[in-house]
């Protein structure tokens, strides 16, 4: 089996995309939930976002939006082999083309995810590591909230720390994937 070769760039943007729905399909109790799961997760091809949906279908959403189609099955339709003027070396040809774009994809599907795990990942980011000091932090400004309750300020410490460890996360992959930094 010959190794697929990925594009950086389109990994990241599939793994963005699949992130962002993902955000947008959970409650935020459910997505914090996910990402504390995750963190206590010994196996690394277990992904608690099934605990909450078919997390397959965020990726395929996410696949649609960034490739502009849904990934290729590993078999070619079935109308294929019903088209009469098909011969049998053109079908082997459209099966073979099939096997690979089925096997560029999936490359690509399995990459992504593991690029977007970190964001899946309570405690995986700079931000995260912090999180403790940032919560109190944060909770000194509930003079600045009045009536907030404890729950509502660490709801928001959480939502924040998650967004800034993104954008931090993100800065921190670009700067190294731009320069030649190790």
């Amino acid at each position: 089996m010959n190794t697929v070769q990925l594009d950086p760039v389109l990994v990241r943007k599939l793994a963005d995309a699949f992130v962002a729905d993902l955000r947008a399909s959970l409650t935020s109790a459910e997505w914090h939930e996910m990402r504390r799961r995750n963190a206590a997760e010994t196996s690394r091809t277990i992904c608690h976002s099934h605990d909450f949906l078919d997390a397959n279908m965020n990726m395929e959403a996410a696949f649609r939006q960034v490739m502009g189609r849904i990934p290729e099955g590993s078999e070619p339709a079935p109308e294929v082999y019903a088209d009469p003027d098909l011969t049998d070396a053109d079908i082997w040809v459209i099966e073979a083309k099939a096997r690979e774009m089925h096997e560029r994809d999936t490359a690509l599907w399995n990459a992504a995810w593991e690029m977007a795990m970190p964001s899946l990942t309570a405690g995986s980011g700079p931000l995260d590591r912090n999180a403790a000091w940032f919560t109190s932090t944060w909770s000194d400004l509930a003079d600045r909230w009045p009536g907030a309750t404890d729950e509502q300020m660490s709801a928001a410490a959480d939502e924040l720390a998650d967004e800034l460890g993104a954008a931090l996360n993100s800065i921190v992959d670009n700067y190294r994937r731009y320069s030649d930094f190790d």
